[in-house]
């Protein structure tokens, strides 16, 4: 892939990872006083909500790292689809198979 495409992968990726990041930060608030943003949920569905932000954050950096590092120029289209949210963890058993089926 060319690298023009590579940065505006990195962009999207940034860009969402920033977003969730935001809303990672408005979820832990809550925990460290009182107020913030999401005062009105409970502990309970606040630490649920924040479990599920960070998974989301971390998937996209993950498979971009490992899209970069893999040496057999693997489809960026995985960077993308590990971008969206609540799709991501399906992506990213494809993207593993992918990788896995890469090897063989």
């Amino acid at each position: 892939m060319s690298q023009g495409h590579q940065r505006v992968m990195l962009a999207f990726v940034l860009a969402e990872s920033s977003l969730l990041g935001v809303l990672a930060v408005g979820l832990a608030r809550g925990f460290v006083g009182p107020g913030g943003t999401f005062s009105e949920l409970s502990d309970v569905a606040r630490a649920v909500a924040l479990l599920v932000v960070l998974v989301e954050l971390v998937i996209p950096m993950a498979v971009y790292v490992d899209v970069v590092r893999r040496s057999d120029d693997p489809d960026w289209v995985w960077v993308h689809v590990a971008t969206m949210p609540a799709v991501n963890l399906l992506g990213l058993v494809a993207y593993l198979d992918d990788r896995k089926r890469s090897r063989e």
